[in-house]
Formats: C-alpha cells, sequence, structure tokens
C-alpha cells in the first residue's frame, strides 16, 4: 500500500508546475514513510503562494492510507502541528477515499475534531475500499484518484488569488464551536454591562424586573446571576435572528446584506434593528418582532466581536445549515445543572422518529407536541410527512401545532419550522408559547400573521383542534417542584382535570370524607355526578406524583377517537404508587399499545431518570381495550443500531425501516389473540424482547389489587424468573415478616455515646445498648456487637431509682444533659429537657419509650449497587432511625429469614420489584414496597430437613464477606445455599440454577452500565456547582436543622400565647396586601376580602396564609398582632443576614452566596422583608 500512495502522491505534485499553476509552489516534501504515531504510512508536502515574486506558505498537503479516516485524532494533531510550524494558514488530510481541505488553527487551539474548520469536504472516492490492503490499483483507478488530488490543487490556488473559495459550505460541527466560542466571549462583557446598568439605571431596572417574570427567569438585579441570566437570553435570541435572517436572505435577495464591515461600534446594534424591520415588512414577524433586550446597547467591545461574528456568516453557505442547528447551540449552551432544575430535556431525532413512527401518521395527520421545547419532534413530522407526500409547505405547517411553556425554546420551535421552507407564502407556524394545562379543546390561540401590517397590526385567531397524533417528552417536574413557582399551582391542576373530566372519567376523582364519597358513588350511579361540590373534590392521585401524570390525563382531551400518543417519560409510573391512577387511566381510555424501554443505553445520558416511551391509542370501547395486546418492549439495541439510515441521505430508506420495526412489534402475539387467558407471552430477536399481556387481565388485576401492580416487571424481568414464580412457591414479604423503622431518639448528641465514652462517664453496662447507625459497616452478614461503634443510653428508670439503686454513672450523665442548650434550629436556646420531641417523655425527658427502641435480628437492606445483602445478628441489637427491621410474623426463625433474604432468588426479585428511578445506576426498594410487592422463596410448608440445610449452609455463608453478585455466583457456598431453598420450594436446582445466575448477572450488568454511561456524561458538571450544592444543604443542616420558625405559633410573646384569638378564614387563592399611607386592604384577585384596621394586621394574614394554614388566628390585643409581626420579620432579616454570612464565608462569592440564601428562603417558601 505504501508504494500505492507513494505513486499518486508524487504524480498528483509533478502536475503542479508553474503552466498549470501560476501561483502555486512546491517545498519541503516528505517522502512517503511508516508513521510510528499512526501506525501507517503518511507523506507531506508545503504548498507555498507566489505574490509579486513573493513566497507565502499557504498549506500543509498529507497524504495516507484509507485505513485512517480525515479526522483521525493522531493525523490531525501531527498535521496541525507542521502547518503551524511552517505558518501555512491551510492544510489537508487526504487518504485517497476521502479528502478534506481544513483552515490551520491558531496557536493554542486544540488540533480537535470540534475546533477545526472544513473548508471543503471532497467527494468521496467509493472505488476504494477502507481496507484497501488487498486491493488491486489498475491505471484507470490510479488516474481518478489523482484527479481528486489534482482538484485539491486547483482549490488552493483559487483560496490564494480569492482568499475564500466562493461562498463555504457550513461545516456545522465547526460551526457550532464556533458559535459557542463567540458566546462565551460576549457573555461575560454584556453580563457585566447589564449589572452595573441595573445597579443605576431604575427604569432599566424596572423594565427588566417585569420582563424577566415573563421569561420565567428568577433573581435580584443585585445578584450577578441575574444580569447572566438575562445576557444568555438576549444573546441567544439576537443570534437566531441573525441565523435565520442570513438563511433568509438566500432566496428573499431583496433583503440587505448584514454589512456591518467599517461602521463604528455603535452603530452595530441599531443596524441590526434595522435590517430586522426591513425582514418585518416582508414576513415572519414571529421572529423578528423587537423585545426589550433588543433595545439595549452594547459595550463597544461586545459589538466588535458581533460584528466580526456577522462577516464571517457572510463567508457561510447558509442553504447547507442543518435543520436544528439553531436548537443544537441551545441546548449544548444550556449547562446540564440548569436543564436539570428546568425541567428540560432534549430529544434526538431517531428517538423522535421512533415515537413518530408508532403513531401511524399519514400525509393529511395533524400533529402536536404539547411541551414541545424548540420543536425536534414537531421537525421530524414535518420530514415524515413530507415522505409521505405532503410538499405542501403552508399546509403541513397548519397540520403540526407546539406549545411550550418557555418563551424562548418556543421561539426557536418558529425558528425551526420556519425554516424548513423559507420562500413559501403562508408561513406560519402554529407554536405557541403558553402552559398546556390552562389550554382547553376548542380554544382559539392567537398568533402573529406571516406578514404584520404595521400601521393595523392583527393576530390570527386559530381554534387549537383535535389531533391524530400527540408526540413529545414531557418535563421532567417532580411532585415537590410542581409547585415552587405557585403554591396553588396544584389546586389549579385539580381544578382544570375536574373541569375536563368529571363527567366523562368521575373514578378519577373521590372524597376524602366517607360520608361525601358515598354520597359521590350514589351520583355516580345515577348519572347525576356533574353536579356535585367540586371544592372538596380530589383527585386519585397521588401527591407524589410527577407532573407528567397529569399532563398525560390533560392532553388526553386534544386527541381524536383513534388518535395515537408517543410519549417519552420517566418509567417511574409503572413500578410507584403515583402510578396506580395513570395505569387505570390507560386501561380504561386507551389502548396500551407499546410500552418501550432500552437497557443497553440511557435515552438521556444527562438526565437522572430513567425512561420509557409509552404508545396509546384512543378507544372508547371497553370490548376493543380489553382485547387489546399490550407490548412490553425491551429495546437490546442502540438506537443509532436500530435505526442507522441517514435522515437527510436515506429519508425513505429510514422511514421504510422504521415502518418493519413498528410492524414486528405490533405483529407481535396475534396467533395467540384468542388465547383465554393470555398470561404472559414472550418472543424475542436480536432487536428487541418483547412481553406479550391482554390488557383486560392488566385491568382486571389492577382492579382486584387497588393499587399500583408492577408493570416494570414485564420489561426487566428475564424468562427464568417468571418461570420459577410460576412453579415454585413464593409469597410476599409481608406473609412472613413484620416491618418496623429504628429507633429515633430525638437528641442524637445524649443518647449516642461511643463504648470509650461511655466508660470515661461511668455509665453503667446495663443502660448502654449496642446500636447499627448503617448496614454497610461490614461486608460480612453477621452483625458482632463489639465491632459496632455506638451504645443507645436507654434508662427507664426515675432519677430516685437511680440513685436508690446506686447508679449515679447514668444519673450523673442526665443531669449533665439537663443543662445542655440547643445551639441551632428552631429550639435554639432551649434547655434540652424542653425540647419539643422528649419533654413530655416519662418518667423523665432522658427515657426513651420502648416503642422507639425495640431491638430486631434482621435488618433490611433498602439500596444495591453491584453486592446485595442483608445484616444478621444471632443476638438482638436497635438500629438507627434510618433503618428498618424485620421480625418473623409466624413459624420461620430470624436465621431462615435472613437466609432466604439473602439467596440469589430473593436478589433476582429485588432488581426486578426494585427501582431505578433516578437513572446514577443504584438499585432502590424501599422496606414498605418490599413488603407489599417483593416475592421471597416461602419456607413455611417447607420440611424441617429441609430448613435445617438452609440454615446449615446459611451459617457457612456467614464465616467470609460478601462480594459482587458476579463473584458469588461463581462461590460454592452460595451454591449450596442456593439450591437448599430451591429445592425446599420445589424447584431442581440442577434446571434452574445457572439460569437464575445469569438473569441476574444480566440485570445487574444492565443496572450498572446505564448509569455509568450516564456518569460519564454528567462528569463535565461544574464542580463549583457540585461545591455550591454541599454548601447549601450544610448551612441549612447547622443553622436550621428543623426548618425555621413557624408564624405565628413560634413568634408569640409568652402573653399573646395565653390569650384569646379571633379566627380568619383563610380563601385557597394567594391574598394580596395592598397599603396606601396608613390604610390597607387584604384582595382576593380584585376583590376585597379583607378590610383590615392597621398594615400589621394586613401583614399578619398573610404571612398565616404563606405558612400554609387555612385559618388566620390573630391574638385579640392590637399590640399583640404588631408585636408578633415584628417579631417575624425581624427574625426574617436575621436569618437572611445569618445565612448569607455562612454562605460567603464558604463560597467567598457575594453573588453565589446571596444566590443560595435566596434558594433557602424559597425552599421554606418564606416572605422576603425589605431592610
Amino acid at each position: 500500500m505504501k508504494k500505492v500512495i507513494y505513486d499518486i502522491f508524487q504524480r498528483t505534485l509533478t502536475s503542479l508546475t508553474k503552466e498549470t499553476h501560476a501561483c502555486l509552489r512546491l517545498e519541503n516534501v516528505s517522502p512517503v514513510e511508516d508513521q510510528q504515531t499512526l501506525k501507517a504510512p503518511a507523506g507531506t508536502a508545503l504548498i507555498l503562494g507566489l505574490d509579486d515574486k513573493k513566497l507565502e506558505p499557504l498549506a500543509l498537503f498529507c497524504i495516507t492510507t484509507p485505513s485512517l479516516s480525515t479526522d483521525h485524532p493522531g493525523l490531525l494533531a501531527m498535521i496541525v502541528r507542521r502547518a503551524q510550524a511552517h505558518k501555512a494558514p491551510y492544510f489537508v488530510t487526504w487518504t485517497l477515499r476521502d479528502a478534506v481541505l481544513w483552515r490551520t488553527p491558531k496557536l493554542g487551539t486544540p488540533a480537535q475534531r470540534a475546533h477545526l474548520e472544513k473548508i471543503r469536504d471532497y467527494e468521496d472516492n467509493y472505488a476504494i475500499a477502507q481496507d484497501s490492503g488487498e486491493q488491486i490499483f489498475d491505471e484507470s483507478l490510479l488516474l481518478r484518484t489523482i484527479e481528486i488530488g489534482k482538484k485539491i490543487l486547483d482549490d488552493l490556488e483559487y483560496i490564494f488569488k480569492n482568499q475564500a473559495l466562493e461562498l463555504v459550505r457550513i461545516d456545522a460541527t465547526y460551526f457550532v464551536q464556533s458559535l459557542l466560542d463567540s458566546i462565551h466571549a460576549l457573555l461575560p462583557i454584556i453580563t457585566n454591562s447589564l449589572h452595573m446598568r441595573f445597579e443605576n439605571d431604575l427604569d432599566l431596572r424596572a423594565k427588566f424586573n417585569v420582563w424577566a417574570l415573563a421569561q420565567g427567569i428568577a433573581g435580584d438585579y443585585k445578584d450577578h446571576d441575574y444580569a447572566l441570566a438575562i445576557a444568555r437570553h438576549s444573546i441567544y435570541r439576537l443570534l437566531g435572528k441573525i441565523l435565520f435572517y442570513q438563511g433568509l436572505r438566500r432566496s428573499a435577495r431583496q433583503l440587505p446584506a448584514l454589512d456591518l464591515d467599517n461602521i463604528d461600534s455603535s452603530q452595530v446594534l441599531p443596524t441590526l434593528r434595522r435590517v430586522f424591520a426591513e425582514a418585518l415588512k416582508v414576513d415572519y414577524h414571529a421572529v423578528f418582532s423587537e423585545d426589550l433586550p433588543d433595545t439595549v446597547s452594547w459595550p463597544g467591545e461586545a459589538a466588535k466581536r458581533l460584528a466580526a461574528l456577522i462577516h464571517d456568516f457572510n463567508t457561510r453557505d447558509f442553504t447547507s445549515l442543518p435543520q436544528d442547528v439553531v436548537g443544537t447551540v441551545f441546548e449544548r449552551l444550556i449547562p446540564p445543572e440548569d436543564r436539570h432544575l428546568l425541567g428540560q430535556y432534549f430529544t434526538n431525532e431517531t428517538l423522535c422518529d421512533l415515537g413518530i413512527a408508532f403513531c401511524s401518521l399519514s400525509s393529511d395527520s395533524t400533529v402536536a407536541d404539547l411541551t414541545c421545547g424548540t420543536g425536534t419532534f414537531l421537525i421530524r413530522a414535518y420530514d415524515c410527512k413530507r415522505w409521505l407526500g405532503n410538499h405542501e409547505h403552508a399546509a403541513l405547517l397548519a397540520q403540526l401545532w407546539g406549545i411550550d411553556i418557555a418563551p424562548f425554546p418556543a421561539e426557536l420551535a418558529v425558528i425551526n419550522l420556519f425554516r424548513q421552507n423559507l420562500t413559501a407564502a403562508g408561513n406560519f407556524p402554529r407554536i405557541a408559547c403558553r402552559d398546556i394545562l390552562t389550554i382547553k379543546p376548542g380554544d382559539t390561540i392567537p398568533f402573529p400573521p406571516p406578514k404584520m401590517d404595521l400601521e393595523n397590526p392583527q393576530q390570527i385567531q386559530e381554534p387549537i383542534p383535535l389531533f391524530d397524533a400527540i408526540v413529545g417528552n414531557f418535563p421532567y417536574v417532580s411532585a415537590d417542584q410542581i409547585g415552587q413557582k405557585d403554591a396553588n399551582y396544584l389546586d389549579f391542576i385539580r381544578r382544570t382535570l375536574i373541569e375536563g373530566w368529571l363527567d366523562k372519567y368521575p373514578a378519577l376523582f373521590c372524597y376524602a370524607n366517607k360520608t361525601e364519597q358515598k354520597s359521590f358513588e350514589r351520583a355516580i350511579a345515577a348519572g347525576k355526578h356533574k353536579s356535585v361540590n367540586c371544592d372538596r373534590l380530589q383527585l386519585r392521585i397521588s401527591t407524589y406524583a410527577d407532573l407528567y401524570v397529569y399532563l398525560f390525563i390533560h392532553v388526553t382531551r386534544f386527541l381524536k377517537p383513534g388518535g395515537r400518543m408517543g410519549i417519552i417519560t420517566s418509567n417511574a409510573w409503572l413500578d410507584v404508587n403515583f402510578g396506580y391512577a395513570l395505569q387505570r387511566f390507560f386501561c380504561d381510555q386507551f389502548k396500551i399499545v407499546a410500552i418501550l424501554e432500552s437497557r443497553c443505553e440511557p435515552w438521556f445520558t444527562e438526565a437522572s431518570v430513567n425512561t420509557i416511551y409509552t404508545i396509546v391509542e384512543r378507544c372508547e370501547s371497553q370490548k376493543e381495550r380489553d382485547s387489546q395486546l399490550v407490548k412490553f418492549v425491551k429495546v437490546k439495541k442502540r438506537l443509532a443500531d436500530l435505526i442507522p439510515e441517514d435522515q437527510q441521505i436515506e429519508a425513505m430508506k429510514r422511514w421504510k425501516g422504521l415502518e418493519r420495526l413498528v410492524d414486528t412489534v405490533e405483529s407481535t402475539g396475534r396467533k395467540d389473540a384468542k388465547t383465554v387467558p393470555l398470561g404472559i407471552l414472550t418472543e424475542e430477536n436480536d432487536d428487541f424482547r418483547i412481553r406479550v399481556c391482554r390488557q383486560g387481565e392488566l385491568r382486571v388485576e389492577l382492579e382486584r389489587e387497588q393499587k399500583t401492580v408492577k408493570w416494570g416487571k414485564y420489561l426487566r424481568a428475564p424468562q427464568v424468573f417468571f418461570d420459577v414464580t410460576d412453579i415454585g412457591q413464593f409469597c410476599t414479604l409481608s406473609n412472613i415478616a413484620g416491618v418496623a423503622m429504628g429507633s429515633k431518639a430525638g437528641i442524637n448528641e445524649f443518647y449516642h455515646l461511643t463504648p470509650d465514652r461511655a466508660k470515661e462517664l461511668g455509665i453503667e453496662p446495663e443502660f448502654l445498648k449496642p446500636l447499627l447507625k448503617s448496614p454497610g459497616e461490614s461486608a460480612f452478614i453477621p452483625i458482632d456487637n463489639k465491632q459496632l461503634a455506638l451504645r443507645l443510653f436507654v434508662c427507664r428508670l426515675t432519677k430516685g431509682e437511680l440513685k436508690k439503686q446506686g447508679k449515679t454513672g447514668a444519673l450523673k450523665y442526665i443531669e449533665w444533659g439537663e443543662k445542655q442548650v440547643f445551639q441551632k434550629g428552631a429550639q435554639r436556646g432551649l434547655t434540652w429537657p424542653n425540647g419539643a420531641e422528649v419533654k413530655v417523655r416519662t418518667p423523665g425527658w432522658y427515657a426513651i419509650p420502648e416503642h422507639r427502641s425495640k431491638s430486631a435480628k434482621v435488618f433490611f437492606a433498602q439500596a444495591f449497587n453491584d453486592r446485595h445483602f442483608h445484616r444478621f445478628s444471632k443476638n438482638a441489637v436497635i438500629a438507627d432511625a434510618r433503618l428498618y427491621s424485620l421480625t418473623p410474623a409466624g413459624s420461620l426463625s430470624d436465621e431462615l429469614i435472613a437466609a432466604l433474604l439473602n439467596s440469589s432468588l430473593c436478589a433476582l426479585s429485588s432488581e426486578i420489584f426494585g427501582r431505578v428511578t433516578m437513572g446514577d445506576g443504584v438499585l432502590e426498594l424501599k422496606v414498605e414496597e418490599a413488603n407489599d410487592y417483593l416475592l421471597v422463596p416461602d419456607l413455611r410448608k417447607a420440611t424441617a430437613t429441609k430448613n435445617k440445610e438452609i440454615t446449615k449452609a446459611f451459617e457457612i455463608l456467614c464465616q467470609r464477606e460478601i462480594g459482587s453478585v458476579f463473584d458469588e455466583v461463581k462461590k460454592k457456598d452460595r451454591h449450596v445455599l442456593d439450591s437448599a431453598i430451591l429445592s425446599a420450594i420445589g424447584l431442581e436446582p440442577k434446571k434452574y440454577l445457572n439460569p437464575i445466575y445469569e438473569a441476574l448477572c444480566e440485570l445487574v450488568h444492565e443496572r450498572i452500565g446505564l448509569g455509568e454511561q450516564r456518569g460519564k456524561s454528567r462528569k463535565t458538571k461544574s464542580r463549583t456547582s457540585k461545591a455550591e450544592n454541599t454548601s447549601f444543604k450544610e448551612v441549612l443542616d447547622e443553622y436550621l436543622p428543623d426548618g425555621p420558625k413557624r408564624f405565628p405559633k413560634d413568634l408569640f410573646s409568652i402573653e399573646a400565647a395565653k390569650g384569646e384569638m379571633i379566627e380568619v378564614p383563610l380563601p385557597k387563592s394567594p391574598l394580596r396586601l395592598d397599603i396606601v399611607l396608613t390604610n390597607a386592604a387584604l384582595y382576593d384577585g380584585n376583590k376585597i376580602f379583607h378590610e383590615v384596621r392597621f398594615p400589621a394586621e394586613g401583614k399578619f394574614i398573610l404571612y398565616c396564609q404563606q405558612a400554609g394554614q387555612t385559618v388566620a388566628q390573630l391574638p385579640s390585643k392590637t399590640v399583640e398582632i404588631t408585636r408578633t409581626v415584628a417579631n417575624y420579620e425581624n427574625y426574617l432579616r436575621d436569618l437572611r443576614k445569618t445565612l448569607y454570612d455562612a454562605y460567603y464565608r464558604r463560597t467567598l462569592d457575594v453573588a453565589v452566596a446571596a444566590r443560595l440564601t435566596q434558594a433557602a428562603f424559597d425552599r421554606f417558601k418564606l416572605p422576603k422583608i425589605s431592610s
């Protein structure tokens, strides 16, 4: 191969003569030699340019073997270094099969693909194989290859003469990196400018406060991060306009060029505003309308950088701009931790295509993404419908609707749909910036027209239709985040769902009061439930439900009968308690087509959740729903391997391939469709493992259990699990053991002692009980009391009895404790005996009640990595409050329960019924869930001989440390225990032991592998952010371990606490206090709720509502109201200063300290008090 490369290189360079290339010369030709770093042959030559008899370095030309790629890291590193050494502005990598002309980066720039700009990517020479070691190069092939080399030389000469290759095709990778670099350079300049202006310009500050609230940007003008958020938003939006304008000019040539060369920096932004105003006259009002950030001037340095970026834009061919490059920039610039807080994650095109394919679109289908973000689902639906034969751009846009609550992603969605065809008339994307929960079917949505009449601006009013398909990736907003911005938002959701579903689906609702519930059930039976009182009507949805549960139910109203939904969410609803309502809803309203989960790759590496695709079809017929075959699909290949076709070059082949994949899933189980009962069928190929269940059987099970049924097992469980649980004897954990919480002492500083400390104090041993603090204190199953690091002080004698019995050590310790004072928290300053939790204890504050200090022998582990084991003690010990103990509920001994919990069968069951909802690879199995769901070997009917064998095998296992499951399955003593348990429950060890081990190892490997893949992605997360999170928690733990003082109870004076109270019932909607001089009133919306006698009374009532109370209890004496409010406001001011000082000491950053302080106030929903 080296000889062929040498021959081609020499013949190519020989063609460079004064006659053929008058401006080029050759120098420093290095022969084709084996390069040790590349492990391949390569040759180089320096091409010079001749100008007025002066030679200048132009390009370093490199030729190498087809086995390397043109962007091979080692090749780039070598050639960039040599090009920089020769000061050549360009370089070429030519592998005979591929060739690229590159721009040489500046010194100090990494020689990595993302930082290098392609000037031209030459057409591939497919006649040459990548593995061409045995290929025969005849003269015809040699000549065709040499022609490519000559074309490269022609381009180099053109560049030297004209300083550019006409318009350069946009290299998306380099282009995105270039934009990132520019934005990162602009951000600090504009941020600092805004921060200074907010300090000094009151009018500008007030305008941006209103604007930022509308954009969802939190913060205070004094906070540097507040200015940073506004600056980032301003830059993103301006660049979006510029990119779109550059693309638009390719078809609308009447628009002026963005020519900012040779103009003063002060005129850069005004010039852009004038140009965008011209675009407004033509079209695209939704893109080019002016917003507040567009009116703010930039510092001269930032304006110059922007002008330089636009100059570079003017050398680019924007017709080749990738579909979603603007969205890609937006995606890559938002830090992962910010996306997590916003619940925003971006969906790649392949994942979008999978859901779209399942929705069975036709050319005229209407499609909606009602949480659309930057519009990727809609762009891919646009592409799919074009493939199906709809090429009318305006008609396509009319069939695609997007809603998003965040303004800027919605703007980008508009741009991304606009630019699918910039020349089309009626270019009018149906994208609205709204909270979808505020929209009802049939509501009219206002849109800016394609062409705005500036003298008579009017919007287009268009009713939102019902859709053939709804697709999307619902935002990841957990239950505790739902009400963060609006404490009444959950109640708003309740009222919204009542309005939408009470008539059609009353099973979604209930009353807490039994009498009212029975009356409601009678009304449902009589068909009169529409007229019930809805004020106290509640949702049958756990308050722990994530936002997507409510979204599923609400957006169903926008789906036509027979329409399909393909939605990505967390997998939690398959297994957790709040999933019950959604499981029932799907069974009662839809045919469940398929639920898909990948076990070989995380679909979102930056999101800390495991995700699934839920595909459902709206269906009014219960008979059809019940007969539906539900497919639980484990995806066994990466999406890139499952759907390998390029979305642009091979669009038709790609969509046809997706059709085949969908048909494979949907056709599974059809041959058994009439089998009753169906049970569980399994079909598997290289792409999928598909479990088939009949929907009616799933519904009946839900109605029988009246709680979540763990559907996750159909996705995760290997076949051997269903085999052994069908044949063997199993029961739930609750059948054989009772669960108890560990000790909750109250004042750990007093009750928890080390043995050395107890000995030093002379406390009698009878009052010291071994305390198990953590199950992970040892890798051994047995608990050695002597090795435990702590003792629990347990004394229930009176002080008189202690004195009488001569127990002076314990007595002195109690007397010492009586003098101690709480150093932090709401009880700060109180002596320990007066602590809220201990002062009611008998015979004294120091006496832990029996129910708080129960001992046990078996302890349940609730989290697992690659090792499964549960602790056991032959002598009963007390566990800490974080741990749970198990006590036999029947005839089984503690030791037998410990043995079966430590079996591989139990580990396999834990992997299936546990949850990995947070995506970091750690398996969680809460003991409450294990109690109800975990299937364990049922040894209650096993013979005494069998149980004795198990006990003996367990004793042997207890003599060594427990390793990972991958090691454990190789251990002989492990085999003996597992075989004894299998035999005891009626299963043959020879038949089932190895399949169980293989299944267990596969599940653990998949779980940990997915977590590691996410971990690699999240390693880029800022160390600063982690440090801030740690500081945030440490300060709250130190200063507010029990939370802040509660208003008004903890702020009353002694006299107020004892005095009479006046009760004022409070509304659910937030009150507003208006104070004019000495007059004040509380408003509920626009109506006066309560005319107060003086401002402090209004504040008192308002603070009560903000504290979550439904009735405000005001002291009857005016002075006590005023004093309580003053006490509270002084407390809040002091608390803010205390927290700020603590955060500043930890971070030495005033902005971070301010942000964390405000975050602490937000967490506890504390009002902001003026200083």
